[in-house]
């Protein structure tokens, strides 16, 4: 499927993280700090990670501005409850970036990554 135009674009991208988020919330709160073997990533490292790289890199990079993504550390949010409404909320920052695109800046991209 190839996507022309915004509007899919932003349904196929929500509907997506949608699906993110519905597995993020099988997590059990007291779990948001596991990790199979430190160091590696816990599962909020992973939400945090998901979410600034689509804030602070994708939602940045179509604005042609550099990447902001400096950190998915327990700074930004710690928590279950913290986690989730981190995530949500950048998500919602991305989203209203992102329908600004217009359908050119969409076409734009496309050729860019290509």
């Amino acid at each position: 499927m190839e996507i022309r135009t915004i509007g899919p674009f932003l349904h196929y991208f929500g509907s997506v993280r949608e699906r993110t988020i519905r597995v993020a919330r099988c997590i059990p709160p007291d779990k948001i700090d596991w990790t199979y073997a430190p160091p590696k990533f816990t599962l909020g490292d992973l939400l945090r990670h998901l979410a600034v790289a689509e804030r602070y890199m994708w939602a940045e990079n179509v604005q042609g501005r550099p990447a902001r993504y400096t950190t998915h550390g327990k700074e930004l949010a710690d928590g279950y409850d913290n986690v989730m409404a981190f995530v949500e909320r950048l998500h919602a920052e991305s989203m209203e970036i992102f329908g600004r695109l217009t359908d050119e800046d969409l076409r734009k991209e496309m050729q860019n990554t290509r």
